[in-house]
């Protein structure tokens, strides 16, 4: 598989004030949007749908808060308290982030206003142990993607409307998967993370297959596919501890990695695509969580 992410200066931005450039790696489009240097460690980030806009979850005072990073200027906390976000996306319209998170002694799914930070939860997702997020455009809007478990407790995959309707179970998986980060192709083929060390593959209508084995994946296991789908983003660290990104050929499974700039990391977190172009974001972290002594990076990745 060929593919080439070309490295441009870096600009980092931290959160006392003020950005540096940082020296040119090698390789294309990869810019630190926020250095998050006032928070724990970085979650999950997803873009708006053209990208412009980067949210985040990071850790603020022991709880996930969502912030938003735009280009140039300093990030916002839009919503605190979101207790055990693991993943978000932003909606189609750009008017609001879905996150799984807990409420009630519960796994569910916030809705959060990017306006006014108003969070409500979305009904039909509770009990479900939401955990990975994707989204994408259904014939009559939205539809959440997420993996979490059955009510009899069989780990699967689930889409839901955004106002709580039409759930529907589009995989199930082996009873000790432990499943992650999830992505859905337009044809209904999902590609999902096992925090095992695997990547599952799976057809429309089809059984679970694993593609990738005997990966570290990152915390939590993210991953996205390109835009014209023919390859997939792994979040996931080397045998070293760096991070790295595994780019998975969606047609051969065939495998390469990619390194240039987020390989200084030793953190490896959640990562989205833009809904209408090739623009990512990505988590990480100069130093591991455990210490809380880690400065939180989420870095723009452009193809």
């Amino acid at each position: 598989m060929s593919m080439r992410l070309t490295v441009a200066g870096l600009v980092v931005c931290s959160f006392l004030g003020g950005c540096m450039r940082e020296p040119d790696d090698g390789g294309g489009d990869v810019t630190v949007r926020v250095a998050a240097d006032g928070l724990d460690h970085s979650i999950d980030a997803a873009r708006g749908p053209d990208g412009a806009a980067i949210y985040f979850l990071a850790d603020a005072a022991g709880t996930p808060a969502l912030q938003q990073a735009l280009a140039g200027s300093a990030p916002r906390t839009v919503a605190s308290g979101l207790t055990g976000a693991t993943s978000l996306v932003i909606t189609s319209d750009g008017a609001a982030a879905i996150v799984a998170a807990d409420h009630d002694a519960v796994r569910g799914l916030a809705r959060v206003d990017l306006a006014r930070g108003a969070v409500d939860w979305i009904a039909g997702a509770d009990d479900l142990a939401a955990r990975g997020l994707d989204l994408v455009r259904g014939d009559t809007g939205d539809l959440l993607v997420f993996t979490g478990r059955a009510p009899g407790g069989a780990p699967a995959v689930f889409e839901l409307g955004l106002d709580g309707t039409s759930l529907t179970t589009r995989a199930e998986f082996p009873a000790d998967a432990d499943l992650d980060g999830v992505a859905r192709a337009a044809d209904g083929a999902l590609f999902v993370a096992d925090r095992r060390g695997s990547v599952w593959h799976v057809a429309d209508g089809g059984a679970p297959t694993e593609v990738l084995t005997d990966v570290t994946l990152g915390e939590p296991a993210g991953i996205a596919l390109t835009l014209d789908e023919s390859t997939l983003l792994v979040s996931s660290l080397a045998v070293d501890g760096s991070s790295q990104v595994v780019l998975l050929d969606t047609s051969t499974f065939a495998t390469s990695i990619f390194a240039d700039v987020i390989g200084a990391n030793r953190a490896s977190g959640g990562v989205h695509r833009a809904l209408d172009a090739d623009l990512f974001a990505w988590c990480g972290a100069t130093k591991p969580k455990p210490g809380g002594d880690g400065s939180s990076i989420v870095y723009d990745i452009g193809l």
